[in-house]
């Protein structure tokens, strides 16, 4: 079974053992531990570390991630972890979730109302 992990959960130490040779561990969060990673892992061992600062991208760019990442979705080669998915007249309740600490996934805001 594959491990999970979220997203601003795990940092690089944590999770550099799950990492197969050559591979890359991103975050969109700088700190001065990734920063010492990136610069160790630069020219030693065998994963790298490094921050991708996304939303500084065009929005053309970023329109084409989406849809890479739709794609990988798709065929089922990235699969999301969701924590819980909530309606929008619980966004109160899902922001409250998310800002816990104790989510283990992403939260998700249905914008459509199953109602409708």
């Amino acid at each position: 079974m594959p491990t999970k992990s979220s997203v601003g959960k795990s940092s690089y130490t944590r999770s550099r053992k799950l990492l197969k040779p050559g591979g890359i561990y991103l975050t969109t969060v700088p700190s001065l531990q990734i920063l010492m990673w990136m610069l160790v892992t630069r020219n030693f061992g065998k994963t790298r570390a490094g921050i991708a600062f996304t939303g500084l991208r065009k929005p053309q760019a970023m329109a084409q991630d989406v849809k890479y990442m739709s794609d990988l979705t798709a065929s089922g080669h990235y699969v999301p972890v969701i924590d819980r998915t909530y309606n929008l007249k619980e966004a109160a309740t899902a922001q409250a979730h998310a800002e816990s600490g104790r989510k283990s996934g992403s939260v998700v805001l249905n914008l459509h109302d199953p109602g409708e």
